[in-house]
């Protein structure tokens, strides 16, 4: 499973792959001249028909969707807390700069989580990144939702720029890159792109059904009300990685 290995790795291989691909057809072709009989021949011309050529490589389905599943989640993060930020912040001594703020600091914080997406999968395996990004941000997520505990905005702005950290906003693209082949990677990118703006369409809409939910049932407390359900509902879906 390519989830299973470094980008260091993948790039090799791809360039092995490109490069048995290339010298394939001639070595064929050397051995029929020299009088092989069509029967020794036959492994090397089946194998010359059956690899796939390095610009139309594709990962594994199941892993493909997973690093999907990783993009939309990024978008759905960033403004799923946009409905109810202003009165968060308000409950917790912010003001209308700092409810921005809280906004803002995600993406701010993806910035320097590129850089660190990037290290990491120079060195360890996608699923192991995949894992620590999820991870990150579950514990944002429920430091978002038991900030009121705690009564101080300085919480949910550290959550927020937890959950920046690990927004695994660079993960998804750079796997793309290194496991999709030339002919198909727009078409991998279209989809990548599609994943993202999901997210940012379903957020608001998420945040909506929640607060009707949390006030239908009449739940209110410092841990759970309408304020801190996106960052509960987020980390739940974070798990499901």
């Amino acid at each position: 499973d390519v989830l299973s290995q470094p980008l260091r790795f993948l790039t090799r291989r791809a360039m092995a792959t490109a490069t048995v691909t290339e010298t394939t057809p001639a070595t064929s072709a050397a051995v029929i001249g020299s009088g092989t009989s069509s029967s020794e021949a036959a492994p090397s011309e089946q194998s010359t028909t059956l690899a796939v050529p390095p610009e139309e490589r594709m990962p594994h389905r199941g892993s493909l969707w997973l690093a999907l599943y990783l993009s939309m989640l990024t978008g759905i993060g960033v403004v799923i807390v946009i409905p109810t930020a202003d009165e968060y912040a308000e409950r917790l001594g912010g003001n209308n700069f700092f409810s921005g703020l809280l906004i803002g600091f995600v993406p701010l914080m993806a910035v320097f989580g590129v850089f660190a997406n990037h290290w990491m999968m120079c060195r360890m395996s996608v699923k192991k990144v995949i894992f620590l990004m999820a991870f990150g941000s579950v514990i944002g997520n429920v430091l978002y939702g038991i900030a009121g505990l705690t009564k101080s905005k300085w919480t949910i702005l550290a959550a927020r720029g937890i959950s920046g950290l690990s927004n695994g906003i660079a993960v998804t693209p750079i796997y793309i890159g290194q496991t999709v082949g030339l002919n198909r990677r727009s078409q991998v990118m279209f989809y990548f792109s599609a994943a993202n703006t999901l997210g940012y369409a379903l957020g608001p809409f998420l945040a909506a059904l929640l607060e009707a939910f949390v006030n239908g049932f009449r739940i209110n407390n410092l841990i759970l009300d309408s304020d801190t359900a996106p960052g509960w509902f987020m980390a739940c879906l974070y798990l499901l990685l």
